[in-house]
């Protein structure tokens, strides 16, 4: 897997990967810890009880959960980081991974992330009330650190520039996908953001780090399953940046390395 990077922005990357207690203490027992993109399943056991599906359609069953009273709606879509506990299948007895295929593991939830998800808006939609809407969506420069696909989702990890912790400014963003364009041509997305506050890369001012994922299965023709995406955004230095990639929907990996994401980039670079 590749990842496109800002060097100034990596520290808050390594941040965000141990967003979770995960030190030794608690992946010394099963190994190292996974993180991966996955929505919350709400058991029947109790109420506050949850399973978590990977964007790849494995079933993660939480048999170890070190952050007990953490509060999920079913479906919510989570950034998840666990320990998959060996040789055992789900409800007890072990597991024999040579002659059944893995649908689904027991684990250790060592902590969780809830993140933002949206439906991609159509150009179309913005274009019948044009004045409005776009002023509504915004046009505010941002930077992003990473994207990438998973599953029928676009994930952004993002930074904006804010004026300090006593001016926290709110932040809405949307893609925005051309329905206008050709079929036949790449889909084009733009990220579009808007500030309630001053932006700028200008003396004292910090940078603010989030996630979001945008559901962009609409960009895919009636029974298709790839299609090419140009990906925009608008940049601080007043520009346009664009970058692009291969959405292939459901197309990702079943696990995902220690200090990286279960999933597909988007910029091969």
């Amino acid at each position: 897997m590749k990842n496109f990077k800002f060097p100034i922005l990596l520290s808050a990357m390594l941040a965000l990967i141990a967003f979770a207690s995960c030190s030794d203490t608690h992946n010394s027992e099963w190994g190292d810890y996974l993180i991966s993109y996955g929505t919350v399943v709400k058991t029947e056991r109790t109420a506050d009880n949850f399973d978590i599906k990977r964007d790849d359609g494995v079933l993660l069953h939480i048999s170890s959960n070190l952050i007990p009273n953490v509060q999920l709606d079913d479906q919510q879509r989570v950034l998840v980081n666990y320990t998959i506990i060996p040789d055992q299948a789900p409800g007890g007895g072990s597991f024999d991974s040579s002659t059944s295929p893995i649908k689904s593991y027991n684990v250790q939830l060592n902590g969780i992330e809830k993140i933002l998800t949206k439906r991609a808006l159509t150009e179309s939609f913005i274009l019948a009330d044009e004045q409005h809407r776009n002023d509504s969506i915004g046009n505010d420069a941002i930077i992003i650190t990473d994207a990438w696909f998973t599953g029928k989702y676009i994930n952004i990890h993002f930074a904006v520039w804010e004026w300090g912790e006593a001016f926290e400014n709110s932040h809405f963003l949307n893609m925005v996908y051309d329905d206008t364009l050709p079929a036949g041509e790449a889909a084009r997305l733009t990220l579009r953001h808007k500030s309630t506050g001053p932006g700028g890369i200008s003396g004292g001012q910090i940078l603010r780090y989030g996630d979001v994922s945008f559901d962009i299965s609409a960009i895919l023709p009636e029974g298709g399953t790839e299609r090419e995406v140009e990906l925009r955004w608008q940049n601080y230095s007043g520009t346009v940046s664009t970058d692009t990639g291969t959405f292939r929907l459901n197309a990702t990996s079943d696990s995902a390395p220690k200090g990286s994401f279960n999933a597909t980039s988007l910029v091969e670079k």
